[in-house]
């Protein structure tokens, strides 16, 4: 199982959320946003995911959260257009 974070929630953060998050091939571990707002609703709509405004603290948990996924992916279409691989 592929475990990911997607850094940015706005405009095409849902569809990555709900296109990895589909808990057979992949599960979205972590949403990160810095607009607490936009968080809160995407959240709602994907519980089960842990959320948090700082990546900084999100991609220090991703070894411990995901021991058993190989290639958690972050994205972040807005400050960037670019995707930020890691590997554990």
């Amino acid at each position: 199982m592929i475990g990911v974070a997607v850094i940015g929630a706005g405009q095409w953060g849902p569809n990555l959320i709900r296109n990895f998050h589909n808990k057979e091939t992949s599960a979205v571990v972590w949403i990160i946003d810095r607009d607490a707002t936009r968080l809160k609703e995407v959240h709602a709509h994907f519980p089960d995911v842990h959320v948090a405004t700082d990546a900084v603290h999100a991609v220090g948990e991703l070894p411990r959260r995901l021991s058993n996924s190989k290639l958690p992916y972050g994205s972040s279409p807005y400050d960037t257009d670019t995707e930020t691989i890691w590997r554990s």
